[in-house]
């Protein structure tokens, strides 16, 4: 393939794209290269394309688009105009994650879950002694603008020539066990007048999947709650039933005061993500000015897409929700049937290696055979596969690409 003139990103600015190869097409949950050759895309997009490539949600998407081309209303700013939309799809989004409750009050639009971060960033700073620090896992992965880089504990050596990054960033170690759990509550209890917000993911993805303790996080959530600390959960991958729950804070049980979205709110339709936050941190906010604003946020066909996304979603929530747990139950029976170590919940699944050139292998052995994975590479000895399964793919299918994964894991 001749050389690029576009970057691709993530590397030296002059590297190929991961599988190299063009794709023409894409349906359900398969992706088509220009030869008419099929892949089961088990990386959903880029953890994004949860409901797959669906045909019935982009012909939704293309009529409505159509309306406002017709109208030649694509865009608005919204720091100038009013439109119905903005109001019909926040109020949509919010009694979606209420549900029979009203934490939650007010949404920020955004155009990726990197940009949540640095407005979450800009929140917490609001609102607390800028002396004080936001604390991160040293697991961690919050996007590339420059709080991202900042708070992201797994990227921290990739990022060191970004020095100096931004101040009032502290990460800490990604509890493994009941002793660094309470390492964790400890250094809080100690600190607690030095850190105004605790950034996390729920479940952390990009270094492998790794799930917390869910009696520890309600005891982190109690006692950040005690010491008046706010609680972000980072739901850019796990959000939108990539668990089998609508978000995971559901799971857990605790309510964070801010929440940053991205990823399947709109199925990667356009760049489109949100910030929520609770009753309690719009009435803290009411009356300082938030400076934040780029020209696409509140774009009409990006809050419109994640609009007919969410209305989808709605309508076969029931079948996404048996869906996912019939995947979870392929994964885990494959697995552990082969004796394969993995970590995961729904559809979400992570298979260490602990071999960079055999990680490698696999990966590009299953391309051959016509499934496409995830790779992560923490350190020469955190790496493996990663699995996130279009939520609705054919379950068949899936199952018939598990005893494949499984068999190329134990070559």
């Amino acid at each position: 393939m001749k050389n690029n003139t576009y970057v691709v990103p993530m590397g030296d600015i002059t590297q190929s794209p991961f599988y190299n190869m063009i794709i023409e097409e894409a349906k359900d949950s398969f992706l088509l290269d220009t030869t008419g050759k099929k892949y089961l895309d088990l990386r959903s997009g880029l953890w994004n394309v949860s409901l797959g490539y669906k045909e019935e949600l982009y012909q939704r998407i293309s009529s409505q688009f159509n309306e406002y081309l017709q109208k030649s209303l694509t865009f608005l700013d919204i720091h100038a105009y009013n439109h119905p939309l903005y109001n019909d799809y926040s109020n949509a989004l919010l009694q979606f994650i209420n549900e029979k409750d009203s934490a939650y009050t007010k949404v920020f639009f955004t155009n990726s879950g990197s940009e949540g971060t640095e407005l979450a960033t800009k929140v917490v700073r609001h609102l607390n002694n800028k002396d004080k620090k936001i604390i991160t896992y040293d697991k961690s992965y919050h996007g590339t603008f420059f709080a991202g880089v900042s708070a992201s504990g797994l990227d921290e050596k990739i990022t060191e020539d970004y020095q100096p990054k931004l101040d009032g960033f502290l990460s800490v170690k990604t509890p493994q066990n009941r002793d660094d759990e309470d390492h964790v509550l400890n250094f809080i209890e100690e600190n607690h007048q030095n850190i105004s917000a605790f950034l996390f993911e729920p479940i952390i993805g990009s270094g492998g999947v790794y799930i917390f303790n869910k009696e520890f996080i309600k005891k982190l959530h109690s006692t950040l709650k005690k010491f008046n600390i706010l609680l972000i959960f980072d739901e850019v991958a796990t959000g939108f039933y990539r668990t089998g729950n609508r978000f995971f804070f559901k799971e857990l049980g605790v309510t964070p005061d801010i929440l940053i979205l991205s990823k399947s709110i709109n199925n990667g339709i356009l760049p489109f993500g949100a910030v929520v936050i609770s009753k309690e941190i719009e009435d803290a906010l009411k009356g300082k000015h938030i400076e934040h604003f780029s020209t696409q946020n509140g774009n009409l066909l990006g809050v419109l897409s994640a609009k007919i996304t969410l209305e989808y979603i709605l309508e076969n929530e029931t079948s996404i929700i048996s869906n996912v747990r019939e995947i979870e139950n392929i994964v885990t029976n494959t697995l552990k049937m082969k004796n394969i170590g993995y970590t995961g919940i729904g559809g979400m699944y992570s298979i260490p290696v602990n071999d960079p050139i055999k990680t490698m292998e696999i990966v590009n052995g299953l391309k051959e055979l016509g499934i496409l994975v995830y790779h992560y590479m923490d350190n020469d000895e955190g790496n493996g596969i990663t699995l996130f399964p279009t939520l609705l793919i054919d379950t068949k299918a899936f199952s018939k690409a598990m005893k494949i994964i499984a068999k190329r894991v134990l070559v």
